[in-house]
């Protein structure tokens, strides 16, 4: 499916949609790169974690790159207006069912909750700060290495964030949408979806949800998907992924290096054919973008 180039976007780069503008042209870059090469790229799944899902849904066609920006600077704007009384930490050492073991003993109930799911041994908890500072108590008590405060405004995908939420869903209206292709995996169920209306609820639901990023790549995995391309800045996204599949092959493209590289790569292992080579040597392996 044709792609619309973004339009330039030059706020300061910590601010998330400044990040989301990098996805995106990492994976235009990518998708030029193919399309000189006489290849085609047709990943298995999209997916994102957190904010980056809106990339995620610009690359199956869901949104247009312009949409999604406009929602990304929309959603920070609204984080920011929300009571932030809270933040994040992540837990590592410690697997989830022992980290919400010890949560349910902290009250009040939802006062904090499990909010990334990243890899095995490393969750991030969000909630208000006293619920924090009793939750590291009891979890450096029940067996964690270490507990890292995240420099962060708010308890982001928590229910604090429900009202950020509502006000999502109302702006989601005067977008317009389409059905994912490919699906996407979402962070609040884990599972492909395709139909655009489930994709706004859940899209809504996200900012005050956990991200189940574990869940997602695994399910990718059972699916057969056995190669994960990262586009964008940096790759921690990819070292998540080696920790819950170390057996899947990863890939980034964040600089003009790692696209000839990715590229490169694909080719070599017949998951992009290189033009002239026989259909019937055609390798039929899946991939995933991710951003």
């Amino acid at each position: 499916m044709p792609q619309r180039r973004p339009r330039p976007c030059t706020p300061p780069p910590t601010r998330p949609w400044a990040g989301r503008c990098t996805s995106l042209a990492c994976l235009a870059a990518l998708r030029e790169a193919c399309t000189a090469a006489e290849t085609v790229l047709a990943p298995a799944f999209v997916a994102g974690h957190s904010v980056g899902e809106y990339a995620a849904l610009a690359a199956a066609g869901t949104l247009s790159p312009d949409d999604a920006v406009r929602l990304v600077a929309l959603r920070g704007s609204l984080m920011a207006d929300v009571d932030r009384d809270g933040g994040m930490a992540a837990v590592i050492g410690l697997d989830r069912a022992a980290i919400e073991d010890v949560l349910r003993t902290i009250a009040p109930s939802g006062s904090i909750i499990v909010a990334n799911d990243n890899a095995p041994g490393q969750v991030v908890i969000s909630g208000t700060g006293p619920g924090l500072a009793a939750a590291e108590k009891r979890l450096r008590e029940a067996g964690a290495k270490r507990l890292i405060q995240l420099r962060v405004s708010g308890p982001f995908h928590s229910p604090a964030m429900a009202p950020v939420g509502k006000s999502l869903a109302a702006a989601f209206e005067s977008v317009t949408w389409s059905d994912a292709d490919p699906p996407i995996v979402s962070n609040v169920t884990a599972e492909p979806i395709r139909e655009a209306p489930h994709i706004r609820e859940l899209l809504a639901r996200q900012v005050s949800s956990p991200v189940e990023w574990v869940a997602s790549v695994q399910h990718m995995v059972d699916e057969g998907v056995d190669i994960f391309v990262e586009c964008g800045p940096g790759s921690a996204l990819t070292g998540m992924v080696r920790r819950i599949a170390p057996r899947a092959h990863t890939l980034n493209v964040s600089n003009p290096s790692t696209l000839q590289a990715t590229v490169a790569a694909l080719q070599a292992a017949a998951y992009i054919p290189a033009a002239g080579v026989p259909r019937s040597r055609r390798a039929g392996g899946r991939r995933l973008f991710r951003s």
